[in-house]
């Protein structure tokens, strides 16, 4: 498949409003796994990593519609909705109601390459260590680390494998000429 066919992958962040920590128990952090579980489960996207925070999360995501924007905007929703039903004594007075996530699509950015993809993947899996949550990215049960480790969930999100059609930024292994001939 060419490269302009290729569904974009995308690393995205978004937070609650206010960057509160409405996400701190839990059973609200357990929802947005279940919210995720259920998105992979029916095939709407492939979550390649993903982690949730008490005030933030991180997803590293493919659409094959090549649409996660609508796929974000409908998943805030929707579990900004089901989290006021299922969450009601864990959340305080303001997360019940008014705007649960903070306004706007969040950070959204394009992955092209195999070692951006790489990267994002490890700043995901190492968030909660290095906010002091876990000693190590396994400890964080919220979090695709477990699954890249070889072990399976029940009721977590399927890890999908990683994209196709990632550049390679290290194709040239040897030292640069500046005049474009390879001299080896």
């Amino acid at each position: 498949m060419p490269r302009e066919a290729m569904p974009p992958t995308y690393f995205v962040t978004f937070s609650c409003h206010a960057r509160n920590h409405w996400l701190a128990s839990p059973i609200a952090r357990d929802q947005v796994a279940v919210s995720f579980a259920a998105a992979t489960a029916s095939g709407s996207i492939d979550l390649h990593a993903w982690v949730v925070m008490s005030n933030h999360v991180h997803v590293l995501a493919t659409d094959a519609r090549c649409a996660v924007g609508p796929w974000l905007s409908a998943f805030r929703k929707e579990f900004a909705l089901s989290a006021r039903n299922a969450l009601r004594d864990e959340l305080p007075a303001e997360a019940r109601s008014g705007q649960f996530w903070l306004r706007g699509g969040g950070h959204r950015r394009l992955i092209w390459s195999w070692q951006e993809y790489w990267q994002k993947v490890h700043y995901i899996h190492s968030n909660p260590t290095r906010a002091g949550l876990c000693e190590s990215a396994t400890g964080w049960r919220w979090s695709s680390a477990i699954e890249y480790s070889g072990q399976q969930r029940a009721g977590m999100p399927q890890v999908a494998d990683p994209p196709e059609g990632l550049v390679d930024l290290l194709w040239w292994r040897g030292p640069l000429d500046p005049f474009g001939v390879d001299r080896h």
